[in-house]
């Protein structure tokens, strides 16, 4: 840690790393004020990216990043003197639902990734829908790869599942409307791989998933595919102008909304990085991570599965940002 900033000073953290996670968890749980500044900067001749956490010094936050830094290992500047650019507060606390479904392999990596970069979670539970509104429980709610409608709506059957099941209990249409309801009332909904489908049922999404079903036509199953990225958008701060994502049978899309804000896509040609890919024109010019303004709220989709098995970790940050 540097020496500390004189008063009306804040601690300055790069926002390249997925490293930064934890330690941002780290400031959440202390309910650190914590902002982003929304564009480039430059600091003692430092330049610092879109994106970068501004903690304003307090003896609280140095001892947070303190601790945090040393254990992932990242550096924090100090300035005296914060920048004057445009950016935004995080909301201190943000309350995290994960919607996993029952017997769900990704929504159990996802638990883990959530347990270890110290998210403040929760599993979303049948018994959340009873509530008037499930924005009174949740500020962002994930939905975990391969949780689709009927999932949510019909569920486990009470008469053939037990009480110890009762949290995956199906909560029925009136249960898929408050999940509407959540984000036009200013929730995220954040929806990663097969379930961006889902996604795009409940909020009528102007999206396609353009991907042919047919192996002879498309496939990639387990491969990293080059994407490019809108680094202006707060959803992809962070992120090089290009890297690749780790693609396994999910999607990709074609938007009809110009309005519709794409934070990465892949590229024209020459998609492949590494692994196998077999009709690379289905892919090419296609959207992978979309962001939409729904209401109040927001959604987030994303074609690729940016947790799957928490290994691709350079695109957890993705979903962070959004979170």
């Amino acid at each position: 840690m540097p020496e500390a900033p004189a008063e009306g000073g804040a601690y300055l953290i790069r926002p390249e790393s997925y490293g930064t996670i934890r330690i941002v968890s780290a400031l959440q749980a202390d309910n650190a004020p914590t902002f982003r500044v929304a564009e480039e900067f430059a600091d003692a001749g430092v330049t610092y990216p879109a994106g970068t956490y501004v903690v304003p010094a307090t003896a609280q936050a140095r001892g947070t990043l303190e601790q945090a830094s040393t254990e992932v290992g990242l550096p924090v500047a100090a300035t005296d003197t914060p920048p004057a650019a445009p950016g935004l507060q995080l909301k201190p606390g943000t309350r995290v639902g994960l919607l996993r479904g029952i017997g769900s392999v990704p929504g159990g990596w996802d638990m883990w990734l959530f347990d270890q970069y110290g998210i403040n979670y929760k599993v979303v539970r049948a018994q959340d829908y009873e509530h008037k509104s499930l924005n009174q429980l949740y500020d962002t709610i994930v939905i975990s790869s391969g949780v689709d409608k009927e999932d949510i709506v019909e569920g486990l059957d009470p008469k053939e599942y037990s009480e110890k099941y009762s949290w995956a209990y199906g909560v029925g249409n009136e249960g898929w409307a408050k999940l509407r309801q959540f984000v036009n009332r200013g929730g995220t909904l954040l929806a990663v791989g097969d379930s961006s489908e889902t996604a795009q049922q409940l909020l009528d999404l102007p999206i396609t998933n353009v991907l042919p079903g047919d192996e002879e036509e498309f496939v990639s199953a387990g491969s990293l595919l080059r994407n490019e990225f809108d680094t202006s958008n707060p959803v992809a701060w962070g992120q090089p102008d290009e890297w690749p994502v780790w693609f396994y049978d999910t999607g990709a899309f074609e938007v009809s909304d110009p309005n519709a804000d794409i934070v990465a896509s892949y590229p024209d040609s020459n998609v492949l990085a590494s692994g196998y890919l077999n009709g690379e024109e289905h892919i090419a010019r296609t959207a992978n991570v979309v962001s939409f303004d729904i209401g109040e709220g927001q959604a987030v989709v994303y074609g690729s599965e940016v947790t799957f098995r928490t290994l691709p970790r350079e695109q957890f940050t993705l979903l962070y940002n959004a979170i």
